[in-house]
């Protein structure tokens, strides 16, 4: 599939996403702390809480850094995903899910595995399909206060198939911040010192970027975002939107840009997390 097939399945995406989000006014209960409980009423000409618009995007998952943020998953998160890719001469896709875990309070624990296809036109137009490999982590928060600061760590595990690139022992150690402003916007930042190994080879670098998660309303919320890894070169930009279809489900959608000798000319993610208190 060709990037600008991928730019109309999105927006065939968004629109689906966006057309339910001009909904009747209604009135929820939004648990903002364990102690607390704020009751707000939507409506298209309501000005909403700060603290009913923090209840909202806490849930609420950054596309790139999944696993380097600083919210705590409640219960059990799980989200299967599906990723298509443009290199240029390669395409990639990926479907894999990855989960998190309430392993202990501002404790959180995850798992990240996918199945991966390469083609590439040069070479024969080669087609290798194998699994990636298994992604683990963990991180605590920090600093419950606002902004919020959380640290962890992941390590990849050397399971996955050479054929499409994995078979590699990673780490990269990590912090995360989580900044909540008047108006429902949450700044996003995310730096870390990783070390990567491709095949023979080992190279150690940082990762650092971050983003920006705005409430459009009660349930839609649209996220930017740009990271970048000195190790990997690979840089990426995206536009993403997350629309709560139910109370701990959403559907998620983003297109990405890359940059850097590393970074793909253009990425689709589309993924359906659900949780599980």
């Amino acid at each position: 599939m060709r990037p600008i097939s991928w730019i109309f399945c999105l927006l065939g995406l968004t629109a689906a996403l966006v057309a339910p989000a001009a909904a009747q006014d209604k009135t929820e209960e939004v648990t903002v702390t364990d102690t607390e409980t704020v009751t707000v009423k939507e409506s298209s000409s309501t000005t909403r809480s700060t603290a009913g618009y923090r209840a909202s995007s806490d849930d609420v998952r950054p596309f790139q850094t999944w696993i380097e943020d600083a919210t705590i998953a409640r219960g059990i998160v799980v989200e299967p995903f599906f990723d298509l890719a443009d290199y240029g001469p390669v395409d990639e896709w990926r479907l894999g899910a990855q989960a998190a875990f309430e392993a202990a309070e501002q404790f959180e624990t995850g798992l990240r595995w996918s199945l991966n296809d390469l083609s590439s036109d040069t070479f024969g137009n080669s087609d290798e399909t194998g699994l990636s490999d298994l992604r683990a982590y963990a991180r605590y928060r920090v600093r419950t206060k606002n902004p919020e600061i959380a640290s962890g760590l992941w390590v990849d595990l050397p399971v996955g198939s050479s054929d499409v690139g994995a078979g590699n022992f990673n780490v990269d150690v990590f912090g995360a911040m989580r900044w909540h402003l008047k108006g429902g916007w949450v700044i996003l930042g995310n730096a870390a010192i990783e070390s990567i190994e491709t095949g023979d080879d080992r190279d150690t670098g940082i990762q650092i970027g971050g983003g920006a998660l705005y409430p459009l309303s009660q349930d839609l919320s649209a996220l930017g975002e740009l990271n970048w890894s000195s190790a990997r070169d690979y840089g990426l930009f995206s536009l993403g939107l997350d629309y709560r279809v139910a109370s701990s489900n959403h559907m998620r959608a983003a297109v990405g840009f890359g940059f850097d000798d590393g970074g793909p000319d253009v990425e689709l993610i589309l993924g359906f997390l659900m949780g599980f208190n």
